[in-house]
């Protein structure tokens, strides 16, 4: 655990790059949100497309990157200190490659999946279309009725979500919240 009022890292087990002497460049109060920074983001899911070690040195790239940046940009007459300051562009600095890595991760992912089930459906046996419309029926049937009704209006008699607003004296954007929970309930079922 980081003591960031000591700005000490004397727990924190890994590689060299986690120790006090890889923070060379920016002025201990700077270096003490980098440490806490990065301690916060090594805590995250490492993304399936990068080993840990690799994701780790990554991290520690970008969040030193963030707190020498944040050190030039720090004003002393706001009356923020530097630590904290520091801490929190690192943090963001890290969230945002965090979240690209995941996107891509991600992206990448259903792409391969998508291959893969190309090559498998070559070779495997197809699928009826009444099979899947069973299946689908069936998890259609097990939604609550007002849902059941709304994704049938919207989706089979073709109506708009304005529509249905105006019917059930609603907003439209209260029928796209029910719209996209039902949706997503209907994909559980799935």
């Amino acid at each position: 655990m980081i003591n960031i009022e000591k700005g000490t890292c004397a727990d924190i087990a890994g590689p060299s790059w986690s120790r006090p002497e890889s923070v060379a460049g920016i002025g201990e109060d700077a270096a003490t949100g980098f440490r806490a920074g990065l301690h916060r983001a090594r805590s995250w899911r490492v993304p399936p497309n990068w080993s840990a070690m690799d994701w780790h040195e990554e991290l520690h790239g970008v969040a030193l990157a963030a707190a020498w940046q944040a050190e030039q940009d720090h004003d002393p007459s706001w009356e923020v200190p530097m630590a904290g300051f520091v801490f929190v562009r690192v943090e963001a600095r890290a969230l945002t490659r965090f979240r690209q890595e995941w996107r891509y991760a991600l992206r990448i992912t259903s792409d391969a999946t998508e291959i893969i089930e190309t090559h498998a459906g070559a070779d495997a046996a197809p699928h009826s279309a009444g099979a899947a419309f069973e299946y689908l029926d069936g998890a259609f049937g097990r939604l609550p009725e007002l849902e059941r009704w709304l994704l049938d209006q919207l989706f089979w008699h073709r109506r708009t979500e304005a529509g249905i607003a105006a019917e059930l004296h609603i907003s439209q954007p209260a029928v796209s919240k029910r719209k996209r929970s039902a949706l997503l309930r209907l994909r559980a079922l799935l």
